[in-house]
């Protein structure tokens, strides 16, 4: 997540609630309208996904913390890829999740926001570790700094900037990686993290207790999210099911209407087209941000569906938000959901290597990430005319 949008996100964000809190198929917004009475086993459906979900990427972030491990204990060409491999594995689950956000839940509830701490981004690589040209910055090669656990979560975003990440997914890219340097992605050498006269970059020591650090702060913190999410009384969870079934599912359609329109077509697709910069990409030093989008829209239209399949296989499925809307409005219900169906396939089809896709010059991969802006406009509005249709109301940003 960019951690404060863009002033043309925002204002299209806006623009698109007038739309669609005013208009639509004519039929009126009624706030007495009874629920449909499949509406709890809906809310229910739901915090069944987030926990799958978050069980799911806490998974793999155990592996890629060994695989962290592994590459520290024992450098070489392919410890390196297959820390890599764990941080991209760790990606698809936890991607799906974004679906859960926006609406102060536990990942970004603002007094605990441990979304900042997980998936933060973009970042300032040299907050970190060493950049081209600058081979002493970073928290890495400042020795007068104390690393532990207690210190990265203390430096992420200090004094409120931004870009000073310390933990969560992309410092560890980024130490997996390096700067992509204007190629699809980073190429850090393993001997960063090798002593003696093989070695290159200074204080690899440090280097490997930071990533050691990280990859076990990540678990750490989606253990904590994964634990609200658990079904026993006493947690976010039991506090969901327990509201009334307007104000849940209410909940639930702005995490998904804000992830559809101001973060992913505003931040992550629109910003980074505009400016046609690595930079603006989520995930740029490993280039997985396709992946990242695509599975983001996945993620979306599985809370819609009532859906999701687990890591082994396995089905997780009921009741979904479709099936709600379908029993009030059965065709607004249809026309949602072939605009999720749009978007996912969208996002499928931009060039799996997303910096060449937004390249200024590149006519077909900008058109491609243009046309899924489009489908998630198109998205976004159907999510609101559901809001329209239940007599909800939501607040996207000044």
């Amino acid at each position: 997540m960019m951690r404060s949008w863009t002033k043309a996100a925002w204002a299209a964000a806006a623009a698109i609630s007038i739309v669609g809190c005013g208009s639509g198929d004519g039929k009126s917004t009624n706030p007495t309208l009874e629920m449909p009475a499949n509406s709890a086993d809906a809310i229910r459906t739901y915090g069944r996904l987030v926990r799958a979900g978050y069980e799911d990427s806490l998974q793999r972030a155990k592996e890629l913390d060994a695989a962290i491990g592994h590459l520290v204990e024992t450098p070489t060409a392919e410890t390196m890829e297959s820390a890599r491999e764990a941080w991209r594995a760790a990606r698809a689950p936890y991607s799906q999740t974004e679906a859960f956000r926006f609406y102060d839940g536990p990942i970004d509830d603002p007094e605990n926001d441990l979304e900042a701490n997980i998936n933060a981004w973009p970042i300032d690589e040299q907050y970190i570790d060493y950049v081209e040209g600058r081979p002493d910055v970073g928290i890495i090669n400042d020795r007068s700094l104390t690393l532990d656990a207690e210190t990265l979560v203390s430096l992420n975003e200090k004094d409120g900037q931004p870009h000073d990440i310390a933990t969560g997914f992309h410092p560890i890219e980024f130490l997996l990686w390096g700067q992509s340097l204007g190629k699809p992605h980073g190429e850090r050498p393993h001997t960063d993290y090798v002593f003696g006269e093989d070695g290159t970059a200074d204080n690899q020591d440090r280097r490997g207790l930071y990533l050691r650090l990280a990859g076990g702060l990540l678990v750490d913190h989606l253990q904590e999210v994964t634990d609200a999410w658990a079904p026993e009384a006493g947690n976010f969870r039991n506090e969901l099911e327990s509201l009334d079934p307007r104000e849940a599912l209410k909940q639930i359609l702005t995490g998904l209407i804000k992830m559809t329109g101001a973060e992913l077509a505003g931040d992550r697709l629109q910003t980074a087209l505009d400016s046609g910069a690595q930079k603006d990409e989520q995930s740029c030093f490993s280039d997985n941000t396709q992946q990242d989008v695509f599975l983001d829209a996945v993620g979306i239209e599985n809370v819609f569906l009532g859906r999701y399949v687990r890591l082994d296989g396995s089905r997780v499925e009921g009741v979904g938000v479709y099936d709600v809307v379908a029993a009030v409005d059965p065709e607004l219900a249809d026309r949602t959901r072939d605009a999720i169906a749009a978007t996912v396939s969208a996002m499928a089809a931009i060039d799996p290597s997303f910096d060449r896709a937004i390249q200024p010059g590149n006519d077909e991969g900008n058109a491609q990430v243009q046309a899924a802006i489009h489908a998630l406009r198109a998205q976004e509005k159907r999510l609101f005319e559901i809001f329209k249709r239940f007599g909800m109301t939501v607040t996207i940003g000044d």
